[in-house]
């Protein structure tokens, strides 16, 4: 009845439920949207959504959908580094890893300078990764930084990094072969 005010009750197949309540005045053509945090939370790739109408005289009606639910991939942005980068000494960075869904991150950081491929995990939800590297000489350095949810979603962030030359270290290298 168009002057009924009527809920839906929408199973989304993931384990979440919601439900929505419209009134008299609403469209019977509604749409409501639902975000699946992990694709793997679904058999298959597909959630069977299960949508049940109801009004306040007892008036019901119910539904199936079957809907595909693909991983998004993650996001990585660039590395920023904290104060200067200078050859022996320790450097710091953040870079911001991001997943629009609930999977935690495996990060893969290469310097860039032939040192062993540094692996991380940004927790579900942080956002954000510190990392710390130390350059033993000066000079132009191109790191990468790969990001892997587990779900077949990936990403690379590439940079080139200046490192300056400690001058002080050099100068007394020097004076020890004079």
């Amino acid at each position: 009845d168009p002057l009924d005010s009527f809920e839906l009750n929408v199973d989304w197949g993931d384990g979440s439920r919601n439900v929505y309540t419209f009134p008299p005045e609403a469209s019977r053509n509604v749409r409501v949207t639902h975000r699946y945090l992990d694709d793997s939370a679904v058999p298959n790739g597909r959630a069977a959504v299960h949508l049940l109408w109801r009004d306040q005289n007892g008036g019901s009606n119910s539904g199936d959908l079957s809907v595909k639910v693909v991983n998004r991939p993650p996001t990585l942005g660039a590395l920023v580094q904290i104060g200067r980068l200078t050859e022996g000494q320790p450097a710091n960075f953040r870079i911001f890893a991001r997943d629009p869904g609930a999977d935690p991150l495996s990060l893969r950081v290469d310097w860039g300078d032939g040192s062993v491929t540094e692996e991380l995990t940004v927790p579900p939800g942080v956002g954000v990764a510190g990392l710390a590297h130390r350059y033993a000489s000066g000079g132009i350095y191109r790191a990468s930084i790969s990001a892997d949810d587990q779900d077949g979603g990936t990403d690379v962030s590439t940079q080139t990094l200046r490192v300056s030359y400690n001058t002080d270290v050099r100068t007394v290298i020097g004076s020890i072969y004079e």
